[in-house]
């Protein structure tokens, strides 16, 4: 498995289970077990979508009436992205694999909460109150709070390129290959 493969999954898999984790105190009112599971990986990918704003503790908030979703707050969101891009970059074993695998990361989570989010919510809000809710996330996301976008992709990126430089030294320390055996003492 080449190293983006293997730093990509495992930057996605750190994402989805510790944003499970960490927002497992909001229950999704839905009754169907996909629908359940595609409703876990959106609350997971929603507790990282806004890392500056968590930071100064003002994070989205998606308000269903019966169920309320928020984005993470505090110092969290970012030390587990920041972790996330450094573990994708040592095992991606080098600084080019790495900025790959973290981009790729971070791109599921901004790309895949949308669609996500496109295809759940619907069936979450019975009216149309559904497309005012994304309406007020996506005005905060471009226009209110620019940097909240290349935040989400610049610290597991910074993080996974050194972690990648890291673990390139080290890989090639151990590629040192002296023989074994020699006929000459």
């Amino acid at each position: 498995m080449s190293g983006i493969i293997r730093g990509s999954v495992t930057f996605i898999a750190i994402i989805i289970a510790t944003g499970s984790y960490l927002s497992a105190g909001t229950q999704l009112p839905v009754h169907d077990v996909q629908l359940a599971v595609v409703g876990e990986i959106f609350k997971a990918l929603t507790y990282f979508l806004t890392p500056i704003s968590s930071l100064l503790g003002e994070g989205i908030v998606i308000d269903g009436g019966t169920f309320t979703l928020s984005s993470g707050s505090g110092f969290w969101p970012v030390i587990i992205l920041i972790a996330a891009g450094a573990i994708a970059g040592l095992l991606s074993r080098s600084p080019g694999a790495a900025i790959a695998s973290s981009f790729i990361g971070s791109s599921f989570i901004f790309i895949g909460w949308q669609l996500i989010g496109l295809q759940l919510i619907p069936t979450l809000f019975r009216n149309s109150a559904w497309m005012l809710e994304l309406d007020k996330i996506y005005t905060m996301m471009f226009y209110l709070r620019p940097l909240e976008i290349p935040a989400l992709f610049a610290f597991p990126i910074l993080a996974a390129i050194v972690a990648g430089m890291l673990s390139e030294e080290t890989a090639k320390a151990s590629r040192r290959h002296e023989p074994l055996f020699s006929w000459r003492s």
